[in-house]
C-alpha cells in the first residue's frame, strides 16, 4: 500500500501470481475559510470534497514486471489526481489507473457563505485507457456548505456507495450577542441505517469562551466508510479576550474532505481551514 505525497513509489509484481488488484482513490478537497467580521454579516468556510475510487482487477500477465505510483498527500496541489502508470512518464496512454481529488471548499464573503467543494469525478477510458475493461469507478462525495450569520455549518451525510465522505461546513456568525453556532456535523455510510461519524463542533458558549474546532475525520470500524472533517463552530456574538479565536476546521480521514472554519467576530485570531485527507493505493495480489 501508498499513501500522502509518493510521487515516485514503483510496485514490483511478485512471482507467480495469477491475479491483480488495485484500489486506488484520490485526495480529499481542503476546506475553506470562514469571514472574520460583524454580527450579521460574517459566514462560514464550506467544506472539501471527497475523491473517487478507481478499483482494477487483471490478470497478472497483462501488466508488467513494475508499475509507477503516484499519490498526492494532504499537502498536495488541489486537484491532482492519483495515478498508476505502466510506464514512469506521465503520457495518457501508460495509465492503468487513475482517480480524480475532491474539491476545495469555498472562502466565504460577507455574509455569503463558502461554497461546497465538488467531488472527485469518476473517469472514464479515455482517462485510463489501459485498465478500462477491467474497472469499477466512484466518484467522490461533494462537501457540504458554510453556514450565513445565524446559521450553523451545513451538516455532511452520507450516500449509498459512497465510502469517502466530503468535509461539513464552518458556521456563520450569530446576529447578536448570543451563543456561537454549531459547525456541521458528519455522517457518513448510507441511508439503509448504517450511520457513522462525528458530532457537531460548537460554537463559543460564552464570551471568553473561544469555539470548538472541528473534529477530525476517521476510519469506521468494523465497516469500510471513511469520515470527512467537521465544520467548526463560530464565536459567541460578544466575543471578547480569549474568546476570539476563529475556529480551525478539522482534518480529513484518507480520501475525505476537510471541514471548513467557522465566522468570528472582529479581531479574532484567524484559524485553518481542515485538510482534505491524502489519497492512497493498495494492491493485492493473488
Amino acid at each position: 500500500a501508498a499513501s500522502g505525497s509518493q510521487p515516485g513509489a514503483v510496485w514490483v509484481k511478485p512471482l507467480g501470481i495469477k491475479l491483480v488488484q488495485i484500489i486506488l482513490v484520490g485526495r480529499g478537497g481542503d476546506g475553506g475559510n470562514g469571514v472574520i467580521g460583524a454580527l450579521g454579516a460574517a459566514a462560514g468556510g464550506g467544506g472539501g470534497g471527497s475523491g473517487s475510487m478507481t478499483i482494477v482487477t487483471i490478470p497478472a500477465d497483462l501488466i508488467p514486471d513494475k508499475l509507477f505510483l503516484s499519490i498526492p498527500g494532504s499537502g498536495s496541489t488541489a486537484g491532482s489526481a492519483a495515478v498508476v502508470n505502466i510506464y514512469p512518464d506521465a503520457l495518457a496512454d501508460s495509465v492503468l489507473a487513475r482517480a480524480n481529488s475532491g474539491g476545495t471548499g469555498g472562502n466565504a464573503a460577507g455574509n455569503t457563505a463558502g461554497i461546497a467543494g465538488v467531488s472527485g469525478a469518476g473517469l472514464s477510458g479515455s482517462n485510463m485507457p489501459l485498465g478500462w475493461g477491467f474497472m469499477r469507478v466512484t466518484a467522490g462525495q461533494v462537501g457540504s456548505a458554510g453556514g450565513v450569520s445565524g446559521v450553523q455549518g451545513s451538516n455532511q451525510v452520507g450516500s449509498n456507495g459512497i465510502l469517502f465522505s466530503g468535509g461539513s461546513g464552518g458556521a456563520g456568525i450569530p446576529t447578536s450577542a448570543i451563543n456561537g453556532h454549531a459547525g456541521g456535523a458528519v455522517f457518513t455510510g448510507n441511508t439503509m441505517g448504517f450511520m457513522y461519524g462525528l458530532e457537531a463542533s460548537l460554537g463559543g458558549q460564552a464570551a471568553t469562551s473561544p469555539p470548538f474546532d472541528g473534529k477530525p475525520g476517521f476510519k469506521t470500524a468494523p465497516t469500510f466508510f471513511f469520515c470527512g472533517g467537521g465544520g467548526g463552530g463560530s464565536t459567541h456574538g460578544g466575543a471578547t479576550g480569549a474568546g476570539l479565536v476563529q475556529s480551525n476546521g478539522g482534518d480529513g480521514a484518507p480520501g475525505c474532505g476537510g471541514g471548513g472554519t467557522g465566522a468570528a467576530l472582529t479581531g479574532s485570531t484567524p484559524g485553518i481551514p481542515g485538510k482534505g485527507g491524502p489519497g492512497f493505493c493498495i494492491i493485492t495480489c493473488w
